[in-house]
């Protein structure tokens, strides 16, 4: 790899289980962020199995990354991500998101202080930072806007010198920020001598059950894996107000959690017809549903974790048609640099990783994105309440309800 550079930016959220402005008042942040997500959803693995994709995690480092993109390249870039063409509007509405999020957090702290309560029953956190190889020509535009508008301070790293040492460095923040949920990110060899930077994003997103279910309540019920086997799995049961909308070929759910975040759920009527509802699904009815009309459901809701292994991104945005962006030869990323005579930048692939953990008391999700560039050669009860079992597969979606932004979303085939 003579004279290489690289150019690694790296997004991750952790999450135990956004702005004020409504998606569908046009809410750039969360306009693209659902429209994304249903993209890569229905393009990532479909051998029925289980699924967690945080298209937040993915549209930050996007976002951040189309700030260095120039000319066709960045033309491109916006198209497939669904942003807008300015990208002040872009950067602002991502900044207005993180700091919405930041106002509820120190909300939930601040009374848990105040009543004494211990931990508090929603966190969430949202963390950005540069590693810049030191003396490196970093354009002083670029660096300014990812400060002032994703606060992502610059911290001096010596890829040069000790690639593997700062590799240490940068897992260990995340670790930090991501209360242990993400360990050694930067695996092995990630990070070379000739790395120039590194963007980190970490989100921790914590949030308990508005109607906890009981431990007591929770016991082995059969749920289809499709319409020739079923299995018994542990599954939660509770009677309250959820939200209820009865759809055509499914039933929507929101199961809220503190701090105006919910669950969505959708579940086809079908034992078979997860897939059928995946293809008419789209952004703007997922925002739709983020807000249901409550009323008395007795429910019953399988436990389940998912924790998927790293997704490779690069094909799936081709499939979409970003297609310059990786291209070594074409790639156009020049507002990164102030050094014209410096080797151009491309995306030589980005990377995914989640975990989710439905339980009793809530919801816990982890997250990580990475965007890795290398130089040319980032109430009123009912009287009989609706019984409604989560017994087949299903699409489910962690949503802000003020934005009606999608944090985590994916389906669940298997719950065991």
């Amino acid at each position: 790899m003579n004279n290489t550079t690289k150019l690694i930016i790296w997004v991750l959220s952790g999450a135990l289980l956004a702005s004020t402005a409504t998606a569908e008042n046009g809410n750039p942040a969360a306009e693209s962020t659902n429209q994304l997500g249903l993209d890569l959803y229905r393009l990532l693995p479909q051998d029925h199995g289980n699924l967690c994709i945080s298209p937040y995690s993915i549209q930050s480092a996007f976002a951040m990354t189309t700030n260095g993109a120039a000319g066709k390249t960045l033309e491109e870039m916006r198209s497939v991500l669904h942003y807008p063409q300015d990208q002040g509007t872009l950067n602002s509405s991502f900044s207005a998101l993180a700091a919405d999020f930041r106002n509820r957090h120190e909300r939930a702290v601040a009374w848990t202080k105040r009543t004494g309560k211990g931990e508090p029953a929603f966190q969430l956190m949202v963390a950005n930072r540069l590693f810049g190889q030191k003396g490196y020509p970093f354009a002083p535009t670029f660096l300014k806007t990812l400060d002032d508008s994703y606060g992502a301070p610059l911290q001096i790293a010596d890829f040069k010198s000790d690639p593997n040492g700062e590799r240490k460095i940068i897992n260990q923040w995340v670790e930090g920020q991501t209360r242990d949920r993400i360990k050694d990110l930067l695996p092995g060899g990630s990070i070379s001598e000739d790395s120039r930077l590194v963007l980190v994003n970490a989100l921790y997103f914590k949030a308990a059950w508005l109607h906890k279910f009981s431990k007591s309540a929770t016991s082995q019920e059969s749920f289809h894996l499709d319409s020739a086997k079923q299995v018994e799995v542990d599954t939660m049961r509770v009677t309250k107000r959820f939200g209820h909308s009865k759809e055509d070929g499914y039933t929507a759910l929101t199961l809220p959690y503190s701090a105006d975040f919910s669950m969505l759920l959708i579940v086809p009527d079908e034992i078979d017809g997860l897939a059928r509802i995946d293809r008419k699904l789209n952004a703007e009815k997922l925002a739709s549903l983020a807000r249901l009309p409550s009323q008395n459901i007795s429910l019953h809701f399988p436990k389940f974790k998912i924790e998927g292994g790293t997704i490779p991104l690069k094909k799936p945005f081709a499939k979409l048609g970003m297609k310059l962006a990786f291209d070594p030869k074409l790639a156009d990323f020049a507002p990164m640099t102030s050094g014209k005579s410096l080797p151009g930048l491309y995306i030589d692939n980005a990377y995914h990783k989640t975990f989710i953990a439905v339980d009793e008391d809530g919801t816990e999700a982890a997250a990580a994105t990475a965007v890795v560039m290398a130089p040319k050669s980032a109430m009123h009860p009912s009287a009989k309440p609706i019984e409604i079992r989560v017994d087949r597969p299903f699409f489910y979606a962690i949503m802000d309800t003020r934005s009606r932004t999608a944090l985590f979303l994916g389906r669940v085939t298997d719950p065991r």
